[in-house]
Parts: C-alpha cells; sequence; structure tokens
C-alpha cells in the first residue's frame, strides 16, 4: 500500500515540522511530498498523479486550504480509490460542516496527529481501512470496530459524520527528533518547539484552546540545539506559543545558546515581552548580535480592546522592556498588531499604531484579524458584527466599530510600515555595514508636518534627515568619487519609489514633493547587478519592493563601482504627499 503525506507550504524556504513528525512516528512506510502555494496547482496535481497513491494525507493551515480542497477533487475524479485524509488546525473545527460541503475528503485527523497517525497508518496496512470507510454495508459492519477505536478523527457512517474522542495530550519527551539528516533541509528554515500550549486565553488565538503548556525535558533540548549549532545552521525558529512564560525553561536553553555560540546560527523566539525577568535581560545582553531575535506580539494598546479579547499585558513593562532590550543593540525585534479587534476604531488604532512605533522596534507587522473557526472570536462574531471573508484567511472586512473604507485605509499603511521597518541589505562585496532603517528613520518623526503614520509619503521628511547623518558620512568616507549606482544584492526585480532629491553632504534641504516609480532588474545571476546606467539623479533615495518574492526593501543610491541597475519600466510621476 503506497500512502503519501504531502504539505504544501507558504514559501520555498519554509519546512512543515508536522508531515516530519508524523513519519517519524510510525513503523509503516510513509512518503512525503513538500510543495508550496506558489506551484502551479496542476504542476502538484500531476506531481500527485504520478504517484498513484492509495491514500493521500494532507497537512492543512490557513493559507493552504484553498489549495489543498481544489487538489483533493481533482485527485478523487482521477483517482476514485484514493482515500483522502486532511488534518491540521484549518480542519481541527466544524468537522461535521467540512465533511458534508467536501465529499471528496473521507477522513479528518484532529487535535495533536501523532499517535492518530500512527493508528489509522496501521489500520490501512492491516485491516484495509480504506474498503471499511468505502463500504458501508452489513459484511463491513464488524469491521468498521477498528476506526471507531481510533482516536481523534472523524469520518462518515452513512449519512452522519462520527467524530471520535479526542485523544489525550501527547508527552513533550515522546515527540521523535526529525532532522537526523540535514540534506532534506537544505536551504530551509528549521522549526522547532521546546513546549506546545500557551497560557494565555486571546480570544483570536487557537493556541488559547490547548490551555495545558508541556515542556520537552531541557536537556533532551540543549542536545537537540547542539546538532543543530554543530551543523551551522542559519535558522532556528522555535514554534513555542510564548518561549518565557517559564522562567527556568527559557533561562536555561538561553544560557546554553549563549556559550555555544557557533558565530553563525540565529534563534528566533515569539515571547511576551512584559514577562521578562531582570536575570532575562541580563542574559539577552550578553548575546552575540544576532544570536537571536524576538516577536513580541502587542496587538492593540486600547485597554477595552485588551480586557476584551483576555489578553493579559502590562504595557508599560512591555515599553520598558522593549527600549531596554533595544539598548543592547545586539537583537532583533519583531513587534506585532492586529486591526480589527473588538472595541478599536480607527482612531484608537492610529494610537495604538503610533505607540508601537514609538517603541522604535526593528520591525513592526500590521496584521488584521482572521476569524478563525474554533476561536472565541468566531463564537461572537454576530456580536461584534464581524463581517469577514467567507473564504481562507478570513480577513475581517469591518466590524462595529471600524468601516471597510477605514479598513483599506489601514491596508495601505500596511506597505509602508513594511518598506519603512526592514533593514537595509549590504553591498555584495561588504563595503557598506548593514543599516538597520528604523534605527535611522525613527529617530526623527518630529521632521514631519504631519503624523507619517497615516500620511504614509511624509516618511520622506525623517528618512532624508536622518540619513545625511547615517549613511552620508559612510559613502563620504569610502573615498570614492563616481556616480552614485543603486546596488542590488540578489537577482530579482525591484520596484522603486524614487524621493527626490536630498544630500549626503550635511545639508538639510527639504525633501522634493513629487516621486517616480521606476522598476529594475537585477543583470547577472551572480548576485551583482549588470553594467547599464541608472536613470536617477544624483543622491536620491530609493525605497521599494521585492516584485517576485513580495519582500518590501528599501535602498539608497550608493557609489559602488560598475555595480548597477537596468530601468526596464519607468511610471509617471506621483504625488507624495
Amino acid at each position: 500500500m503506497k500512502i503519501i503525506l504531502a504539505a504544501i507550504n507558504a514559501k520555498y524556504i519554509h519546512s512543515n515540522l508536522a508531515i516530519y513528525t508524523l513519519t517519524a512516528g510510525t513503523p509503516y512506510p510513509v512518503k512525503k511530498k513538500e510543495y508550496t502555494i506558489n506551484q502551479l496547482e496542476q504542476e502538484i496535481l500531476m506531481d500527485l498523479y504520478r504517484e498513484k497513491p492509495d491514500v493521500l494525507a494532507f497537512s492543512v493551515y490557513i493559507w493552504n486550504v484553498s489549495m489543498v480542497l481544489s487538489l483533493s477533487k481533482e485527485i478523487k475524479k482521477l483517482l476514485p480509490d484514493c482515500s483522502i485524509i486532511v488534518g491540521g488546525p484549518e480542519v481541527s473545527y466544524e468537522m461535521e460542516t467540512f465533511l458534508k460541503e467536501n465529499p471528496q475528503i473521507d477522513l479528518i485527523l484532529y487535535s495533536e496527529g501523532e499517535r492518530a497517525f500512527c493508528k489509522v497508518v496501521e489500520a490501512y496496512v492491516k485491516e484495509d481501512l480504506k474498503e471499511v470507510i468505502k463500504n458501508q454495508n452489513e459484511e463491513m459492519k464488524n469491521r468498521r470496530e477498528v476506526i471507531k477505536n481510533i482516536e481523534s478523527i472523524a469520518y462518515r457512517e452513512g449519512s452522519k459524520v462520527i467524530v471520535n474522542p479526542v485523544s489525550s495530550l501527547m508527552d513533550m519527551n515522546q515527540i521523535p527528533f526529525v532532522y537526523e539528516k540535514m540534506e532534506d533541509f537544505k536551504h530551509k528554515i528549521i522549526y522547532y518547539e521546546s513546549s506546545r500550549g500557551c497560557p494565555f486565553s486571546c480570544s483570536y488565538c487557537l493556541s488559547s484552546i490547548d490551555k495545558k503548556v508541556r515542556f520537552r525535558d531541557v536537556e533532551v533540548v540543549k542536545r537537540e540545539l547542539q546538532f543543530f549549532l554543530d551543523q551551522k545552521v542559519p535558522q532556528v525558529k522555535f514554534v513555542d506559543r510564548t518561549f518565557n512564560c517559564n522562567h527556568k525553561h527559557a533561562m536555561e536553553i538561553w544560557e546554553y545558546i549563549q556559550s555555544h555560540d557557533n558565530g553563525i546560527t540565529n534563534f528566533h523566539f515569539e515571547i511576551a515581552a512584559d514577562l521578562l525577568t531582570k536575570e532575562e535581560l541580563e542574559i539577552l545582553k550578553k548575546m552575540r548580535p544576532g544570536l537571536v531575535q524576538l516577536e513580541i506580539g502587542v496587538q492593540s494598546t486600547n485597554e477595552k480592546t485588551i480586557e476584551e479579547i483576555n489578553r493579559k499585558m502590562d504595557l508599560e513593562k512591555v515599553k520598558e522592556n522593549v527600549k531596554t532590550v533595544r539598548s543592547y543593540e545586539n537583537i532583533h525585534q519583531h513587534l506585532d498588531l492586529i486591526a480589527g479587534l473588538p472595541f478599536e476604531d480607527y482612531e484608537t488604532f492610529k494610537t495604538s499604531f503610533h505607540e508601537v512605533y514609538r517603541m522604535e522596534p526593528d520591525q513592526l507587522q500590521l496584521g488584521f484579524l482572521k476569524v478563525l473557526k474554533g476561536s472565541k472570536m468566531f463564537e461572537n462574531r454576530e456580536e461584534y458584527g464581524l463581517i469577514y471573508q467567507d473564504k481562507a484567511p478570513y480577513e475581517v472586512f469591518c466590524t462595529n466599530w471600524i468601516s471597510y473604507d477605514e479598513i483599506i485605509r489601514l491596508k495601505q499603511v500596511e506597505g509602508y510600515a513594511q518598506m519603512v521597518t526592514h533593514e537595509f541589505n549590504a553591498c555584495p562585496d561588504g563595503s557598506f555595514r548593514q543599516l538597520n532603517f528604523p534605527d535611522i528613520c525613527l529617530r526623527q518623526r518630529n521632521t514631519c508636518t504631519r503624523d507619517p503614520v497615516f500620511f504614509p509619503f511624509q516618511i520622506t521628511g525623517f528618512i532624508h534627515n536622518t540619513f545625511i547623518k547615517h549613511a552620508g558620512n559612510q559613502i563620504q568616507k569610502s573615498g570614492t568619487t563616481d556616480a552614485d549606482r543603486l546596488c542590488i544584492p540578489y537577482h530579482m526585480e525591484v520596484q522603486f519609489l524614487i524621493i527626490q532629491p536630498y544630500t549626503i553632504n550635511g545639508a538639510r534641504t527639504a525633501p522634493h514633493s513629487a516621486g517616480y516609480l521606476c522598476t529594475f532588474k537585477c543583470g547577472a545571476r551572480s548576485g551583482r547587478a549588470g553594467d547599464s546606467t541608472v536613470p536617477i539623479a544624483k543622491n536620491h533615495l530609493a525605497v521599494g519592493s521585492d516584485i517576485d518574492h513580495q519582500r518590501q526593501v528599501c535602498y539608497m543610491t550608493k557609489i559602488y563601482g560598475n555595480h548597477t541597475a537596468h530601468c526596464i519600466r519607468t511610471y509617471k510621476p506621483c504625488n507624495i504627499r
């Protein structure tokens, strides 16, 4: 019997921890297949069809559910005898409705899947579970007992949907370590969990449903982290929902990676900033620059909103600790906000944005409320007047407090916020040190005549003034006198807003009130640009986004030998006020 477990990731660099954990727990052969949502659906379909699986299982999330459902329908047409299984957070709630709306799906695995997947695979191999599910006649009645004894699954029995009891929670130390074969993860981000569950009850989040927080033995964690360090893995992302909710656990891990630093590996943690203790701040202060990065969910600073979503947070402590960590100048801090929460209108959200903005994070991510099935937010959707997308990602359009017109305005701000909070990239030869863009531009907000957040193009004022101090001296010290060049360190197409003019000799002239958009493309796959001239006036600033990969990037025109970018499209002048 051929069983395939497929993951459709959001990006190529992502790996799917779930499919590796599930397959590691079964003694039977299960083939893993990974794709991305950026691939053509037809391409994935052809690849799966060529495999001719007897059983095809999908790991389903908010970003891939639409593609999974479409693929499963086509697979069922082409391979009608293939059993299709789905599992993951996107299918673990409203299961009766899901199975009724999607007749091509034979079985759902919900909640934690390690034990259930192993038992389902065993039942398919030993008991021919496919025939039990397919044939609902009396002949199969006795054999159906096997499926009734598997916890955390949902399936059909005639016209009824049966949801078996949920399994007990896993002992974290029983979960296998899946990274021994690092060749499977070349050029991929490594995801690692040292705990499961969350102590908080935020109403928008599915993690709040699992109230029992469980930890992997810290000595096991250290041993596994040492493996990553020995392999010189570029980045390890901890998927723990609140890494520092247990002080002792967090301290032991942070002390270990600080004392065993290999000078290469970066560790990413999601934390609650207000829980940081003096002892934790001291160990963070000792970290090599780039050793760790912290993601901090603020979501809102409106007290009524925080109370309504059951979020516990000491905002003043958050501000104090973010400021303290920023003063160390060694740790990237990523702060999150969510628009569309209860009791958050446009004006209160402006206040939330500005308060987080003033914390001067390295990255400020503005997200929009997703009304997730299974969450308390979903249960209260009518009370809050939530109008949202019918299909994933179920993003909010409007609420009792904010209109769709205002959401549209915030959508524009989202792009600009990302643009001005992205790190500068060094030139290929390393001649310019990495400049942290927020560090450059957030310190002089008062240079704008109006609020830069809600009049986004006025960011030019403080960008202009702060570049003189931070970047101008860097260029002047380089000793080069050639014409300014635009450095694009990757082979990619980039769209720029050109802001004109500013100087780098110390004079603080106001930025021009108009700019123009240009699209550039690297001329060589080596990562260096080609030798075509750049149609940008001297000493202009270029702010742009990577079109192909949808990443926000910022560059300054700089003196850089013959490495230039080629203009392939120029847009008409636009008003940047």
